[in-house]
């Protein structure tokens, strides 16, 4: 299935672009639907049953995510149980994207796989997690859209909105800069290493006005896959 992902740290305004990209409606946005009358999207709410079902579907496909999973949650540094849910997760979604999609749709997914590997990096030993096995394994998108923003835009706008992303018991919250920084060198290194795997880059620098940022997403996706 040809889709796309989008990456970034927190604070880089991924989710924010991804949802106000979702009111263009020239995507299929699996998880996002309107209503009469709204003007932002809202979460589209699957049942357990689906989700459960999805994740087998995905898992009978891909054996080898299987070995991943088990991999993540006897080498994962921290929350081992949390990552492994958020890992199974990102595989229901997906399968659930593959099946309600129409076949000319593009499917854009906020929390996809290159994002649950910055999960993975937030959490692991960089000397004990294998990125290349993880990429081998998992479905990459066709389109990767990095958004990023320096880690001191990044630690103003979580502190802003209140987010506590990073209120963990192995963070420094003295030096939350300095753990975004990190971050962003660890998305980097996803991009780098996907890009080498055939993945076509979109990089958003998201320190203007996020309409521009939206605009350049839309003309530079549509560039893309007319070109594909």
């Amino acid at each position: 299935m040809s889709h796309v992902e989008f990456l970034g740290p927190p604070g880089s305004g991924k989710t924010t672009l991804y949802t106000e990209l979702s009111v263009t409606n020239d995507f299929h946005f699996p998880f996002l639907n309107f209503n009469k009358g709204d003007s932002q999207p809202r979460p589209v709410d699957v049942q357990l049953t689906d989700k459960i079902t999805n994740v087998l579907r995905f898992l009978w496909q891909r054996p080898a995510y299987v070995k991943l999973l088990a991999r993540a949650s006897r080498e994962t540094t921290h929350e081992p149980i949390h990552l492994v849910d958020m890992l199974l997760g990102t595989a229901a979604e997906y399968e659930y994207a593959v099946r309600t999609r129409s076949p000319a749709e593009t499917v854009i997914l906020d929390e996809g796989f290159l994002q649950r590997a910055l999960s993975i990096l937030f959490r692991t030993d960089l000397e004990i997690f294998c990125l290349e096995s993880y990429l081998d394994t998992v479905p990459l998108p066709s389109i990767l859209v990095h958004v990023d923003a320096p880690a001191t835009t990044c630690d103003a706008r979580q502190r802003n909105r209140d987010k506590d992303i990073l209120s963990k018991s192995w963070v420094d919250s003295d030096d939350t800069v300095s753990v975004l920084e990190d971050l962003r060198e660890n998305c980097m290194q996803i991009t780098d290493s996907a890009s080498q795997r055939g993945v076509s880059v979109i990089r958003i620098e998201n320190t203007g006005s996020i309409d521009n940022s939206v605009k350049q997403i839309r003309r530079e996706l549509r560039a893309k896959l007319e070109s594909t």
